[in-house]
């Protein structure tokens, strides 16, 4: 007579492992579909929201920096060099962030200028020489003449009279 009990006693907890396994498997099933509703709500709803405000972010930036670059334009014409040199610092950091190289270099050729005017000569040359190289990949366009002509100006009075001519052809050509 005990072992009807023991073997009853043993169905019931097969059954409710049963149950158990049959329960996981339901709630695992619900889940994968909760999990799909959440990832199709990601890819539909949330990711586009997110891309958004990645795009108005890097808008804002350029907007900053435009606005930095215009100040630094200002106080540099205004014979402010340091407050020019900060906006100009500050303008390129915005641009490179926002991965606008174009504008980025062109304003890192106006902060030379300034190296230029400081007596930082070779400083100077050298960032002018980084600016031609990127605007140079880009299309061809006044940023690209504007600076051609000035590095050809810089090249011409650091005794580089032949590689001065032939920036200034470029920047004429253009």
């Amino acid at each position: 007579g005990r072992a009807v009990p023991a073997l009853k006693g043993r169905s019931n907890l097969i059954a409710s492992g049963v149950n158990a396994i049959t329960n996981y498997a339901d709630a695992t099933a619900k889940g994968e579909t909760a999990l799909a509703s959440i990832a199709t709500f990601i890819e539909n709803a949330a990711l586009p929201v997110i891309y958004g405000l990645e795009a108005a972010l890097t808008m804002y930036a350029i907007v900053q920096a435009e606005l930095h670059e215009r100040a630094g334009t200002m106080a540099s014409v205004g014979a402010r060099t340091d407050d020019a040199s900060l906006h100009y610092g500050r303008a390129i950091e915005l641009f490179e962030a926002a991965g606008a190289t174009h504008p980025a270099a062109r304003v890192s050729a106006r902060q030379a200028e300034i190296l230029w005017d400081r007596g930082r000569l070779e400083q100077g040359l050298e960032s002018m020489n980084r600016s031609f190289e990127v605007l140079s990949q880009d299309e061809p366009d006044e940023d690209l003449a504007a600076l051609a002509a000035q590095l050809g100006r810089f090249l011409f009075f650091a005794g580089e009279t032949e590689l001065a001519f032939q920036r200034i052809e470029a920047a004429l050509d253009l």
